[in-house]
């Protein structure tokens, strides 16, 4: 989840975060569970949701479908291998079903995927590649980070575009400056003069 903030949430007049908001969840989860030693997953969220239903404006909202209890299985494809809906199944249940679709965003979370740099540069707490302020030198001479694996704050497809245009050129500039870059050439051609022919002439106006 990626939403910067939620506005109008319920006992949060100033707004809260999402990330603030999913923790104050899992504590308040906790709570809920009747054994201490019983883990989070075994607690039942779903009450908490069905509390707050009717504050949600999605709810109120004829274009949106809310799907509850509800887990995305795979992508069904009907026709030339082109996405044709989007199998679902109950989590209660195990029911499935598809929901026609033609396309599909991911929501990818919070997970930088960085384990293969494990042991390789130094990584904060929650995974994230750490790197040198206004740049993307990474704690290893010669590696750079660029994206969403060193950007715990933003994580948008413009900032991540931003540091892959930045890593780029600090690539060229390490090389470079390294005696390391070998520019290729391509071999000059020499231009072919074509005589002029009796039907050139007479096109010629």
């Amino acid at each position: 989840m990626t939403t910067t903030e939620v506005e109008n949430f319920p006992g949060f007049p100033g707004g809260i975060t999402c990330p603030d908001l999913m923790d104050q969840a899992l504590v308040l989860a906790a709570l809920l569970c009747s054994s201490p030693s019983m883990s989070l997953g075994d607690c039942n969220f779903r009450l908490i949701l069905v509390d707050y239903r009717k504050c949600f404006r999605a709810l109120n909202n004829p274009n949106i479908t809310l799907h509850f209890n509800t887990e995305v299985g795979d992508i069904a494809s009907y026709n030339k291998g082109q996405m044709s809906g989007i199998l679902l199944r109950k989590v209660d249940t195990g029911e499935e079903s598809v929901l026609e679709a033609k396309g599909l965003f991911y929501g990818i979370g919070h997970s930088p995927n960085s384990q293969l740099l494990e042991g390789q540069v130094k990584l904060d707490n929650s995974g994230y590649v750490i790197v040198e302020v206004d740049s993307t030198r990474t704690s290893v001479e010669g590696i750079l980070a660029a994206g969403d694996v060193q950007d715990h704050e933003w994580r948008q497809a413009i900032t991540a575009a931003e540091s892959g245009c930045i890593a780029a050129l600090s690539v060229e500039r390490y090389l470079v400056g390294n005696n390391l870059l070998i520019e290729f050439l391509q071999p000059q051609r020499e231009e072919v003069k074509k005589e002029l022919t009796d039907r050139d002439v007479q096109e010629e106006p």
